[in-house]
């Protein structure tokens, strides 16, 4: 008897449904999705004007204010209060890069300089002695880095003897934290040789007194002094000093031209460590 083979009918799926959910889905999605919103806010920071001959007089400043204020420029930092002045604190500029594909290094533009980490943590810093000239350039040699390759600007402090001394950059030690390290009298070291296991030691913040373990100790290393530091070494002892008057909490900071506001931010945030939380903006002359 011959096998009789049934036929097999395949029906159209019906995909309407599906389609319509669709439908459906999409412009719910759409109208409950957040989107990224991107905003420019403007800061203009008040100038300095000359005084109005025919105008009123200005105010008698209060004497019995501290009336600190900081003032930031291309290579210095100032600080001012009460009608006088603490020594100004020098500095240059040194710039961190990563080129893609490459390890970071930083360039000192002032001397011509690039410095390259000794190890994968990057946290000692040497010269390269193979590379010299006035513009970065990538550790391959061939290409200068663009400035979305800018990782770092920092101000190192340098000690100078006169103003004519271009300066020499001074060091400091820092711990896992990227804090200095000072003493009971809050002096830096200048050397890691100077740090030893089982020492007690110190940030710039309060209460940061600890001993150093084998673990803390592994982790601290030497590197230029940021010239943030001293300032905030400066401001933490003005603080304490003056806790008592009434715009103790107060700091103006003036800042020129030529200062980024990266560099701004950072003494904006030295400051309220330091413990002035008012802080005002201004314009370096006018």
């Amino acid at each position: 008897m011959p096998r009789i083979k049934a036929k097999k009918e395949v029906e159209d799926l019906d995909l309407l449904p599906v389609m319509n959910l669709f439908s459906i889905l999409i412009p719910f999605l759409l109208s409950v999705a957040v989107f990224q919103k991107m905003a420019i806010v403007e800061v203009n920071m008040p100038e300095r004007s000359p005084p109005d001959p025919n105008g009123p007089p200005p105010p008698v400043p209060d004497e019995q204010s501290l009336n600190l204020t900081v003032a930031l420029t291309a290579d210095k930092i100032e600080l001012w209060a009460r009608g006088g002045s603490l020594p100004s604190i020098y500095a240059h500029e040194i710039v961190e890069y990563q080129c893609e594909g490459e390890r970071k290094f930083r360039f000192y533009p002032k001397m011509g300089i690039r410095f390259v980490a000794e190890d994968d943590k990057q946290k000692n810093w040497k010269q390269d002695k193979s590379f010299s000239g006035s513009t970065p350039k990538c550790l391959n040699g061939t290409i200068e880095p663009t400035p979305y390759q800018k990782e770092n600007i920092y101000m190192f402090e340098v000690a100078r003897t006169s103003e004519e001394d271009p300066g020499t950059l001074l060091r400091a030690v820092y711990n896992s934290n990227d804090s200095a390290l000072v003493d009971g009298e809050n002096n830096f070291f200048d050397s890691k040789s100077k740090v030893k296991l089982g020492m007690v030691v110190q940030t710039l913040r309060e209460s940061s007194a600890r001993t150093l373990d084998s673990k803390k100790y592994k982790d601290v290393y030497e590197d230029y002094r940021n010239a943030y530091d001293e300032l905030a070494k400066r401001l933490v002892g003005i603080h304490n000093k003056f806790i008592d008057m009434d715009d103790a909490d107060n700091i103006i900071i003036l800042a020129d031209d030529k200062i980024e506001f990266d560099k701004i931010i950072q003494a904006m945030d030295v400051s309220r460590e330091a413990g002035f939380w008012n802080i005002q903006l201004a314009k370096l002359g006018g």
